[in-house]
C-alpha cells in the first residue's frame, strides 16, 4: 500500500506521522563471534491509528556490525579477525496491536525488505603451509550491495507527556540471508539484532504545520 493513501477519518498531505530514533545490539550468537553495537532512523506512517489493531508502515536506516573470530576459507589458507559490517535501508510492514486502560501498550510483529547499499567484510587472510612453506598475511576489506528479507516482533508504549506522545519500543529482528561462507561450513551469519527505539508522534498541529508547508511545493 502506498504511502499516499490515508483514511477518511485523517486525510493529510504529509504521509508521515511518527519519526524514530534507536540503538541496536547484534546478539553473541555462536563460537568466536561477537555482536557490536549499532544505530538507526526512520520515519513511518500509523495506519488505523484510532482502532486497537493497526499497521505502520515506514522507511528506516540501520547501521549494524559483528565479529568471528576465523575460518578455514580452502586448504589455501583461513580468514581471521573478521567484521561484517550492514548498512541497511528498509521498508518494514508491521502489524500494531494496542492494549491496556488506554490502550498505550502495544505488541508488533511484521516484516520487512532489506536493501543494502554497502555490506562490508574486513580480515586478515593468512596463507597455509599445507601448500608454501612461506605464510603471507594480508589485510582485505570486500563491499557488495545485497538483498534481504528480515522478521521482527516488540513490544513498546505509547507516553503522554503534555500535550505530546513519544514511543518507547524493545524488538528483535533477524535477516533471512546468510553472509557466512558457502565453500568452508563456518558460522551463520545473520544481519540480526535487538532494538531500543524512542520515537516521537506528530501531534494534530504538527501535522497542520507540515501540511502547510508542502502545499506551498
Amino acid at each position: 500500500m502506498p504511502f499516499c493513501l490515508f483514511s477518511q477519518q485523517d486525510k493529510m498531505k504529509f504521509p508521515f506521522n511518527e519519526v524514530i530514533l534507536s540503538i541496536n545490539k547484534t546478539p553473541n550468537y555462536a563460537e568466536g563471534q561477537l555482536g557490536y553495537l549499532g544505530f538507526g532512523a526512520g520515519i513511518n506512517r500509523r495506519y488505523r491509528d484510532q482502532s486497537s489493531i493497526g499497521f505502520v508502515m515506514g522507511i528506516h536506516y540501520n547501521y549494524s556490525s559483528q565479529y568471528l573470530d576465523g575460518y578455514q576459507s580452502s586448504r589455501a589458507g583461513y580468514h581471521s579477525d573478521i567484521t561484517y559490517t550492514f548498512h541497511t535501508i528498509s521498508i518494514p510492514v508491521t502489524w500494531r496491536y494496542k492494549f491496556g486502560n488506554d490502550e498505550n501498550i502495544f505488541f508488533e510483529v511484521g516484516g520487512s525488505f532489506d536493501i543494502i547499499p554497502v555490506y562490508k567484510k574486513s580480515y586478515t587472510y593468512t596463507t597455509s603451509y599445507f601448500l608454501s612453506p612461506e605464510i603471507s598475511v594480508g589485510q582485505f576489506a570486500k563491499k557488495t550491495p545485497g538483498f534481504n528479507l528480515s522478521g521482527n516482533a516488540g513490544i513498546g508504549a505509547i507516553l503522554s507527556i503534555g500535550q505530546k506522545e513519544v514511543l518507547i519500543k524493545l524488538e528483535y529482528k533477524i535477516g533471512a540471508a546468510n553472509f557466512g561462507e558457502t565453500y568452508w561450513p563456518t558460522q551463520p551469519i545473520h544481519d540480526q539484532f535487538t532494538r531500543f527505539t524512542i520515537g516521537y508522534l506528530f501531534n494534530k498541529g504538527l501535522r497542520e504545520r507540515l501540511d502547510d508547508f508542502f502545499k506551498e511545493y
